[in-house]
């Protein structure tokens, strides 16, 4: 449809009324008028502005006019609103006109409703003022009218129930029965998109809740940070220095609980929050490397312990004479993927060999692999023709059906060579859903590393779990020092660190991460 503006600029204001009446047009402003056009005019006034609109369409002829008045209104922006509103409803009124159709949100394009009446309210109207406003000056129905009325009054109870330090949020939920004019957000039918709302919510609910805790945790910290200036000024005004020295070590605790929420702002990632698997294998070393995997084995279930997460074998492989060959777990709690994502890697250790009775010093490796347990809402693509499923008989304790039945899982991705196993549950079906899920997290953790251009330190490309590729070197002979080789973090006590006080790697890296982004 041919649009002639006269008297004004207004493109955007004229086209989404072209759009709430006539979905199929486009608008054009060059060329012979056809069929459909119209001339939509602005007069200004000393006292009002006013819209007239021709409109002509399927062979009918219609005449709109409204008029606002904008005498002593001084802030260009309301003024231009204003002249935009007489243009909006006297288009309005020509194509219900020409059409014989009234849209149910009358005029209103552009405009949130529950906003205009929320605005509405707090400027002083009764809910019935605003109700004819909607009426009169815009045209909507009863029953939107209703709806805009009551969304208003609950944003308003939410509003008047926020605290001093509160934040709120406007999350705008992209499925709606029709499409209205006045929105200008991205969104899908319900109809047609029903399945994807509830993957929807909980995507949003994984954004929404690392968030929370992290004002929460923010709020704690602020009060505290209160106290403690409130608990100074009592001791020096009671000249108490018990009183002063409590203050000070309240203040050395804060201090800790800072940087340690420093270091939680660091984790946000998209998986960052979520449960993780841990696989360890054994390198090069043989029987050494099986009792290093057993070693580090150990070192991260005290870590886990120490942060209160849950632990659960899922599949282990025994060395020949000593220690594990492989062994794979899942490590549940807040922010498990994110503290041991960069964990991943080559694990190097030195000691003087308790299985060698020359008493030689030996180097043994270890590789750790971290991937986070991925929510049902990502979609990972896996077809039954790539996958080769193996069953076999579990090792170890377990229950009666244990090296009875062949209940344990063992599943191969063949496209990417990833391969997964698990047999801590006693049906052959458990296991192969844990499986599966171990697999999606291998798949969608290949997919992240493709898109960070780290692929080549990971799976396939990883290299060999032995010398030159190593994160983190464990000394125990001649001296003891373990050092960490991409942030250069180092410590004389390795007996600490092997007990699972590994945080200090752990913090030193989040940061050096940091700062490498930021540069």
């Amino acid at each position: 449809m041919k649009l002639i503006l006269k008297g004004h600029d207004a493109r955007y204001a004229v086209e989404q009324s072209l759009l709430a009446f006539f979905p199929e047009e486009r608008p054009v402003y060059e060329g012979e008028d056809g069929d459909s056009h119209a001339e939509v005019t602005l007069h200004e006034g000393n006292v009002y502005a006013t819209g007239v609109t021709t409109l002509t369409y399927g062979g009918k002829t219609a005449r709109g006019e409204a008029r606002v008045r904008t005498a002593g209104v001084s802030d260009a922006y309301e003024r231009e609103r204003l002249r935009q509103r007489a243009l909006k409803l006297s288009f309005f009124r020509a194509a219900r006109d020409v059409t014989g159709v009234t849209p149910s949100w009358g005029a209103l394009t552009g405009i949130r409703p529950a906003k205009l009446v929320r605005t509405m309210l707090e400027d002083g109207m009764t809910p019935a003022q605003a109700d004819r406003v909607l009426r009169d000056t815009y045209c909507v129905s009863p029953a939107r009218r209703r709806l805009a009325l009551e969304s208003a009054e609950a944003g308003l109870k939410a509003k008047r129930e926020l605290k001093p330090n509160d934040i709120s949020l406007y999350i705008g939920i992209p499925f709606c029965p029709t499409r209205c004019a006045y929105c200008s957000f991205v969104s899908a039918s319900v109809e047609k998109s029903f399945a994807l709302i509830p993957p929807y919510l909980e995507a949003l609910m994984a954004e929404v809740n690392p968030l929370k805790h992290r004002m929460e945790a923010f709020s704690a910290l602020k009060s505290r940070l209160e106290d403690i200036d409130a608990a100074i000024e009592l001791a020096q005004e009671a000249d108490d220095d018990d009183l002063g020295r409590e203050a000070v070590e309240e203040f050395a605790r804060w201090q800790k609980s800072l940087a340690d929420f420093e270091l939680l702002t660091l984790l946000n990632g998209p998986q960052d929050q979520a449960s993780c698997y841990v696989t360890i294998h054994a390198g090069a070393g043989g029987t050494e490397a099986c009792d290093w995997a057993s070693m580090l084995l150990r070192m991260y279930i005290r870590w886990c312990e120490r942060r209160g997460f849950s632990v659960t074998y899922l599949e282990s492989t025994d060395g020949d004479d000593a220690g594990i060959r492989s062994v794979t777990l899942k490590e549940d709690g807040e922010y498990a993927y994110g503290y041991l994502k960069n964990e991943r890697g080559i694990h190097r250790l030195v000691r003087i060999s308790p299985f060698d009775s020359a008493g030689k010093r030996h180097t043994s490796f270890a590789s750790l692999d971290a991937t986070p347990e991925v929510s049902d809402s990502i979609n990972i693509e896996i077809l039954d023709k790539d996958l080769k499923v193996d069953t076999y008989r579990s090792g170890g304790k377990g229950g009666q059906n244990v090296n009875k039945v062949e209940t344990a899982v063992r599943i191969t991705h063949i496209p990417s060579g990833v391969i997964v196993a698990c047999q801590n549950e006693r049906s052959q079906l458990r296991n192969k859903e844990e499986a599966m899920n171990m697999l999606r997290a291998k798949l969608y953790q290949i997919e992240e590393d493709k898109k960070q251009a780290e692929a080549d330190r990971q799976y396939s490309e990883k290299g060999d779990i032995g010398w030159g590729n190593q994160i983190r070197s464990y000394v125990l002979q001649p001296y003891t020092m373990v050092k960490d080789h991409r942030t250069n973090e180092e410590t004389g006590n390795a007996d600490s660190v092997l007990d699972g006080k590994i945080d200090i790697f752990i913090n030193a890296y989040l940061k050096y991460v940091a700062q490498k982004g930021v540069k």
